[in-house]
């Protein structure tokens, strides 16, 4: 290659002291309690959300397994949102809470009587 197409910052061991220097403070949390606490919410919202979506709708099962995906995801979505703040990963933040919003809006839309409009829906 030549000319602008090939250029110093192509150079291999750059990119990889660059991905080191990002990755820092991630590798600081690797075994932290929130890394811990995000991963197993996670895990269990995945298995409650298919137990949901595979039993039939409105059964003993469906509910409990909608409560149980419910709150795992809203823990995983704050927990996340707690290490991006502190990583700091403003985007991840901004999806920690834009999770936490859908997750909400979602319950309260099941919870809600027939008909009516939520207040933050």
């Amino acid at each position: 290659m030549s000319g602008a197409a090939h250029s110093g910052d192509d150079d291999p061991a750059a990119a990889l002291r660059l991905v080191v220097e990002q990755t820092e403070g991630i590798q600081g949390m690797a075994m932290s309690p929130e890394v811990i606490l995000h991963v197993a919410t996670g895990t269990i919202a995945v298995a409650s959300g298919a137990t949901a979506l595979t039993v039939r709708k409105g059964s003993p099962l469906h509910r409990g397994a909608g409560n149980i995906f419910f709150v795992s995801m809203l823990i995983m979505a704050m927990a996340g949102a707690y290490m991006a703040f502190h990583l700091p990963m403003m985007i991840s933040v901004l999806v920690g809470v834009f999770t936490c919003y859908l997750v909400v809006t979602a319950w309260l839309t099941v919870k809600r009587p027939e008909a009516v409009i939520g207040a933050i829906e």
